[in-house]
């Protein structure tokens, strides 16, 4: 299986693979660049960073006297160096190995995949690791543990092997003791996971040492959800309960709508419109938000450990999806035929009119209110995009985010710090990974221009370090151009 996929896949895939831009060197020497760290610190002008292997060796003022004989010397002079990026809010279905060099295009060197196939994950891993591919560092969270319902949903599609069911703790327990033995590095919840099967699974997560990602349950609580220990809380559903003094109604009559609607449509019911009833609901909580509730909730939760992943590109996606602009992404020329059916949620209407545009634009602009009292409060943030949701691609849906964290009140620092330090410290890896700093594993990006003026700087890439290899802009150049054939076949 192994041999059949690297025989599949371009040679600029693969860590063996020379040719134009690929540089596999002992020690590598960035010269008088400026480096911004991923920390809300100031950039450090005129500095040296020295890589040997895949690890950060040093770091000094240019001005200082160094001899790096045998070594590759960048010139960072008048570009900036930050560390590599992370998406936080991956599935690989449809793209696999495919994706990698598209993530590695756009700077984004570590990925956590929510919810796929186990085993075709565990591979890929594995292959990352053992550098028989070259792709970013993932970390993967195996299959979504969810509702029955949703499980017997999705069956026959794409997505079948990225659910288990859970409808009970006993079974809960059972398999995220499985899946720790198998090697993930978290667990995945959803919004229909049951309540009971849900504290099970942070339960046992804790003996594991490992996080639990996902939706926070329509059954639980916010606030319960992050005091019991969710780690991340994805996309923005149930934060504007949150920030409503109605939200406690507003959660109880949608578990009974969904109630009812399970007990009279029963094997028949329709995921997609339980998903449509969570929409109206969150919707019935914007109209209803309070500003003093809300700031109340996001000081409380800046104080935790918890960190919002508020995946605004997919929901600028999904909400405004009658504008045939964001339908015709310039990126799209990249998705391979695998990836194109991984539509979701609601499709766009046939002929929209322009009140249908303004409607979706109104609804985007009301979840970026759903936010602000938490970039107020100062709540911590990381970057994540659910791709492959069409018309997302991966690494080009992550510079989009930046880009709308910035709009919906970050500054570019603080969007890049979500990026990196961030998201590496609600992964657990701020150690490894995160930060420009000593001893660190060696993924930066080199931009041509300065992010803290603009953050579509970070689009300005003049090459990517990904464990110590260093990919110049001619390398990125041939890697997407092997992508855009790809798909075009």
């Amino acid at each position: 299986m192994r041999a059949a996929l690297a025989c599949t896949l371009p040679l600029a895939y693969l860590f063996g693979a020379a040719g134009p831009g690929a540089v596999a060197q002992a020690r590598v020497v960035f010269t008088h660049v400026t480096v911004i760290d991923g920390r809300d610190a100031p950039p450090q002008p005129n500095m040296s960073v020295v890589v040997l292997g895949d690890r950060i060796e040093s770091i000094g003022p240019s001005s200082a006297k160094g001899t790096y004989r045998g070594a590759l010397v960048v010139d960072g002079k008048g570009k900036y160096l930050i560390p590599g990026l992370w998406d936080m809010h991956v599935h690989l279905f449809g793209y696999g190995a495919k994706s990698f060099p598209l993530f590695l295009a756009n700077g984004v060197t570590s990925i956590r995949e929510l919810g796929g196939d186990l085993e075709v994950n565990l591979r890929l891993r594995r292959d990352v690791r053992q550098r028989k591919v070259l792709g970013p560092r993932l970390l993967i969270a195996g299959p979504t543990l969810d509702a029955e319902l949703i499980v017997r949903g999705v069956r026959g599609t794409i997505f079948e092997k990225g659910r288990f069911a859970v409808p009970d703790p006993a079974t809960a327990r059972r398999i995220v003791d499985s899946l720790a033995r198998r090697g993930v590095d978290l667990f995945k919840v959803h919004s229909l996971t049951p309540r009971g099967a849900y504290f099970a699974i942070l339960e046992e997560a804790r003996k594991h040492h490992l996080f639990v990602a996902g939706h926070l349950p329509d059954s639980v609580p916010p606030r319960l959800a992050i005091a019991s220990g969710q780690r991340t809380i994805e996309h923005d559903f149930r934060v504007a309960i949150a920030n409503s003094p109605r939200g406690e109604d507003l959660s109880r009559n949608l578990l009974a709508r969904i109630q009812s609607y399970i007990d009279s449509a029963g094997a028949k019911a329709d995921y997609l419109r339980l998903f449509q009833m969570r929409i109206e609901a969150d919707d019935s909580a914007r109209v209803a938000f309070d500003s003093a509730t809300a700031a109340t909730f996001a000081l409380w939760a800046a104080s935790q450990p918890v960190w919002f992943d508020p995946t605004l590109v997919v929901l600028w996606a999904m909400l405004r999806n009658n504008e045939a602009a964001i339908r015709n992404l310039p990126e799209l020329k990249y998705v391979p035929r695998e990836a194109r059916n991984t539509e979701d949620g609601l499709p766009p209407k046939a002929n929209p009119t322009a009140a249908d545009i303004a409607e979706g634009q109104g609804e985007y602009q009301r979840v970026l209110t759903t936010f602000a009292p938490l970039i107020r409060a100062g709540a911590k943030f990381v970057t994540g995009t659910d791709v492959p949701v069409v018309p997302l691609v991966p690494g080009f849906s992550l510079q989009r985010e930046l880009g709308l964290l910035v709009e919906a009140g970050l500054t570019p620092s603080g969007a890049i710090q979500a990026a990196t330090h961030n998201s590496a410290e609600a992964a657990g890896k701020l150690a490894e990974v995160g930060t420009i700093a000593v001893g660190k594993r060696a993924d930066l990006v080199l931009l041509s221009a300065n992010p803290l003026e603009d953050i579509a700087n970070t689009q300005r890439i003049a090459g990517v370090m990904i464990a110590g290899r260093w990919l110049d802009r001619l390398r990125l150049d041939r890697m997407l151009a092997e992508a855009e054939a790809d798909a075009k076949h």
